[in-house]
């Protein structure tokens, strides 16, 4: 799926998964995940946004580093059941 050999596509699974257990666990008006981001997560972040792979996602600037997320996009349930 990811054509540039330094993205961890393994990684983008796993955030996925992540993502998928902890936002079915906050309530709707919270979305708040990884309260303390390291860069890792940032950047891998962004590729999963730049792929459509979550909806709503806010990404702080590297000095705040509480992530909100939306939701994971059919494009991303999609990576997540190939994985499985």
């Amino acid at each position: 799926m990811f054509s540039d050999p330094f993205i961890d596509e393994q990684f983008i699974r796993k955030l996925l998964r992540d993502i998928n257990e902890r936002r079915n666990d906050l309530p709707l008006h919270d979305r708040k995940i990884w309260p303390d981001a390291p860069d890792k997560i940032l950047d891998h972040l962004q590729i999963i946004i730049d792929h459509n792979l979550i909806e709503g996602a806010l990404i702080p600037f590297r000095g705040e580093r509480t992530i909100c997320i939306d939701k994971i996009t059919w494009q991303g349930e999609e990576v997540l059941n190939r994985s499985s």
